[in-house]
């Protein structure tokens, strides 16, 4: 099986998961590498929030060398996320099956395929604010296309199939932290502990931040609270009022 990455590197410092073997192998997609996304960015891991508008354009514009790399390879079937409809076009062209992948729930997905096509037919999204958040990230442009047509494009031309598995969450290590965050909260009653967590590709503001950690202080309840910091810069800030959230880790 071959595996596309746009950045390798990202993936072969994922931790104790196995990346490369007899069966995997990864292979750099080169992008085009505008003045003000340097190579090192090519991926959403630690982008820079302003910099997120550069980096969808030169995804768009790595179809040839996509194409190239099929026509190599010949692969049975190509998985793509689902704001890259290029990828599974580029797959049609070359006739090889191909797959939209996504980490959201079924739910959720199926509720916003069934608002765009029938937006006046009643629906499963009944809350205001959930409804107010689909709409404006899917309305939102990315190079010219709004990413609620790239959704619905990725979803016509998966082959047959979606697959929604839902969060990718790696099996606990041996690293410190684990050991730890486990034994924290193997004390805990069962359904005593909340679970906060925004995505991989969110870095939240200081603002943010303190709204948060209020309302966790506020609810009195248990958490376990997963934080992104971009290049480190708020990790000084972090370790200034952790000591506060006296009920979390």
């Amino acid at each position: 099986m071959e595996f596309q990455q746009q950045n390798p590197n990202s993936i072969r410092k994922s931790g104790n998961v196995q990346v490369e073997s007899s069966s995997i192998q990864l292979i750099y997609l080169h992008l085009p590498s505008p003045s003000q996304l340097p190579p090192h960015h090519h991926t959403t891991r630690s982008l820079p929030p302003h910099l997120f508008p550069f980096l969808i354009p030169a995804f768009d514009a790595a179809k040839p060398n996509f194409s190239n790399i099929l026509s190599t390879l010949k692969p049975n079937l190509v998985i793509y996320d689902f704001l890259q409809p290029w990828a599974a076009a580029a797959a049609n062209e070359q006739d090889v099956e191909s797959v939209m992948f996504l980490t959201t729930g079924a739910d959720g997905i199926s509720s916003a395929v069934h608002y765009f096509k029938n937006p006046n037919v009643e629906h499963s999204i009944q809350e205001a604010e959930l409804k107010k958040y689909i709409l404006q990230w899917f309305g939102g442009t990315e190079n010219g296309v709004r990413n609620k047509d790239r959704f619905l494009e990725c979803l016509e031309r998966s082959s047959n199939m979606t697959v929604p598995v839902g969060p990718l969450v790696q099996e606990c290590g041996n690293r410190k932290e684990d050991v730890h965050i486990m034994e924290w909260l193997g004390k805990k009653e069962p359904g005593s502990v909340v679970l906060v967590s925004f995505g991989s590709d969110l870095f939240i503001s200081k603002e943010d931040m303190e709204e948060i950690a209020m309302g966790l202080e506020l609810s009195k309840i248990c958490f376990i609270w997963a934080v992104r910091f971009q290049g480190g810069y708020n990790m000084f800030y972090w370790k200034a009022f952790q000591r506060d959230l006296r009920r979390g880790v």
